[in-house]
């Protein structure tokens, strides 16, 4: 964002009545919680097959005792 375009947003937030800035503030935190939703549910669903194929690569060294 430039500095005129930053400043133009910032002079229509202290103009903007007290309910459109509740509106605003609400609508950024309800985008900020669908987004950690999104990303806990790719961490549900990537997380066992990723945990699998650190298991299957980390398997020959703990089979050839180089292992923990």
């Amino acid at each position: 964002m430039s500095k005129s375009s930053v400043s133009a947003s910032h002079r229509a937030m202290e103009q903007a009545p007290a309910r459109v800035i509740q509106f605003e503030r609400r609508l950024s935190m309800e985008r900020r919680l669908e987004t950690i939703h999104e990303e806990a549910a790719a961490d549900d669903h990537y997380g066992p097959r990723r945990r699998a194929a650190a298991q299957e690569v980390m398997k020959p060294m703990f089979q050839n005792g180089h292992g923990a």
